[in-house]
């Protein structure tokens, strides 16, 4: 969104982040089968597998990030000028998906498999950073 400046070695800074979600591809279901295993003794082991959909015909939520930011100019150590700088990352804490996480689903009860639970994995929080930049 900006920057202003307070004064002549003060600065404050923002910014608005927003995007529509990234494309992936949907998880229709859970498969059970089995694969042959000539080496052992065993010669069919089952294995659990996903059925996906089309190749990203799906999007996450949107994207959505507020940062702000305070900066100290004018800094002298050792003759190398240097600022130091505050900010503050996704202000709003708005939760960002990165990505799905999928489980099968199991009833407590009886263990029957009842299919696929999705669940998202979250970008950063808030973040809180702070640091020095030197110019020489």
């Amino acid at each position: 969104m900006g920057n202003i400046e307070l004064t002549t070695d003060l600065e404050i800074s923002s910014a608005l982040t927003r995007s529509t979600g990234n494309p992936y591809t949907k998880i229709l279901g859970r498969a059970y089968s089995w694969q042959q295993n000539l080496n052992s003794d065993t010669y069919w082991i089952p294995y659990d597998t996903y059925i996906v959909g089309e190749k990203n015909t799906e999007r996450y939520d949107g994207y959505f990030r507020v940062d702000v930011g305070i900066t100290r100019k004018g800094g002298n150590l050792f003759g190398l000028e240097y600022d130091t700088y505050w900010q503050i990352m996704n202000l709003t804490r708005h939760l960002n998906t990165l990505s799905y996480t999928y489980r099968t689903k199991t009833d407590p009860l009886t263990g029957n498999q009842l299919g696929v639970e999705r669940r998202p994995i979250p970008m950063f929080p808030l973040i809180l950073t702070f640091g020095i930049k030197f110019e020489f």
